[in-house]
């Protein structure tokens, strides 16, 4: 599910400086590759030279680009004009360099769009994933009558000092529910403003996603954020996109969650890459998804499912620990019986459920009850779908005892619709 549909307008063209150099802003960098451009003769003749033998690593057909390696330097070679790259040869050693061939400046003449590995990652998990620059080379006529490049260049950081003066942007953890961290952008010049009481903005561009959690489903408490590196992209059809990493800190661990990702498009607007306005939204990261948390029920409500079965499940002294159910709520009443008594969890030993907008509650039959240990491994979920995505909307769970049965609720992290839980998924146990 995409955030930030509504992308983000700015006053202004964010352009993108030339930088032949970056730092990465991550904990976990592994190698910065040297990426800086060196260029020597404009044009080469090589008949009367005695050269290393090269090696073509990339061709773009269309224009008549070629990059060849000896092993020492990089050459980009087109229609008679040659230039030297020593500070690629790490890059090229690493991942062979991309070519792309369009109309990158709208002057009816098509570029060549190099894409080149700048940096290498490895995760916690040394998951290796790559970082790029890109360069666009424009062929020009100098006043000799010989061919040159115009090149353009931009790394993982060049958006970041342009990008923080034209946007402001802030990461937050809500007071009503501290699940959810909250993610805000808006133009420069207009604040960001929040709801005392539960610490919702108020700005049009928000975004959600899930705190970091211990294996107990006990959620962090937020400390700061900041801005990771730059990821260049390159679609089929040459367009460039940019997504920008946003990184969370929390108090009771040391380790960096990458929350989501900036995404903006990238074009070449008077002489540099920059941000294209209106292109801007935060993407959450697989995994740590939520659902709005401004999106609740305006009422309360509650819908009662009792067991019909009258038998007793034989089980082990009477210990729940194990259910997995989906139950349907239907249309029209509060109350309905179903008979459980088939069922192959343990939702069998189950009495009652009862679902309320934000809680789900399961009353034991007599002489059973639900297992703490449970709860303490983390190991109990809701689920729901919605806007095409899975989502475990559990929030905390506990267990005690009422009228001599035993009760486990589960608190649900917001007030839902009942339309929303229709067809909730509930987990207590593996």
């Amino acid at each position: 599910m995409r955030y930030f549909k509504r992308s983000l307008a700015i006053g202004s063209i964010i352009l993108i400086a030339v930088i032949v150099f970056f730092v990465f802003s991550v904990n976990y960098r592994d190698r910065r590759i040297d990426d800086s451009i060196v260029l020597t003769t404009a044009a080469k003749n090589t008949e009367n030279t005695t050269e290393r033998k090269r090696i073509l690593i990339a061709e773009n057909k269309e224009g008549n680009y070629q990059i060849y390696y000896d092993n020492e330097t990089v050459y980009l070679v087109h229609d008679g004009i040659e230039k030297e790259f020593k500070g690629w040869t790490a890059a090229i050693h690493e991942k062979d360099p991309e070519m792309y061939y369009k109309d990158y400046d709208g002057d009816g003449e098509k570029e060549l769009l190099v894409k080149l590995v700048s940096g290498v990652d490895r995760n916690v998990y040394k998951v290796k994933t790559y970082v790029y620059n890109i360069y666009l080379f424009k062929p020009i006529e100098l006043e000799n009558g010989k061919m040159d490049y115009q090149i353009i260049g931009a790394t993982s950081d060049t958006w970041r000092k342009p990008f923080e003066e034209a946007i402001r942007s802030e990461l937050t953890q809500l007071k009503s529910c501290n699940k959810f961290l909250q993610f805000v952008m808006d133009d420069a010049d207009t604040p960001l403003t929040y709801d005392s009481k539960t610490g919702i903005s108020k700005n049009k561009h928000v975004a959600f996603v899930s705190a970091l959690s211990d294996n107990k489903k006990k959620y962090y408490t937020f400390s700061n954020w900041s801005r990771g590196k730059g990821v260049y992209e390159i679609k089929e059809n040459g367009d460039i996109t940019l997504d920008i990493e946003v990184l969370a800190n929390y108090e009771e661990v040391d380790s960096t969650q990458t929350i989501g990702d900036i995404h903006c498009d990238i074009a070449v607007l008077n002489g540099e890459f920059a941000i294209v306005p209106k292109t801007i939204y935060f993407e959450p990261r697989e995994g740590f998804k939520v659902l709005d948390p401004r999106d609740t029920a305006d009422k309360k409500w509650s819908y009662v499912i009792k067991n019909s079965s009258t038998s007793v499940p034989a089980m082990d002294d009477g210990s729940i620990d194990w259910i997995d159910t989906r139950l349907e709520l239907s249309s029209g009443v509060k109350e309905k019986s179903v008979y459980l008594g088939e069922m192959q969890s343990e939702i069998k030993a189950v009495d009652s459920i009862k679902f309320n907008g934000d809680s789900i509650v399961l009353t034991a039959k007599a002489g059973y009850h639900f297992m703490q240990r449970v709860i303490n491994n983390g190991t109990y979920s809701v689920t729901i779908s919605k806007d095409g995505g899975e989502f475990d909307v559990s929030y905390s769970a506990s267990v005690s005892e009422r009228n001599d049965r035993s009760v486990l609720t589960i608190k649900l992290d917001k007030r839902y619709k009942k339309s929303d839980l229709n067809q909730a998924q509930i987990k207590f146990g593996v």
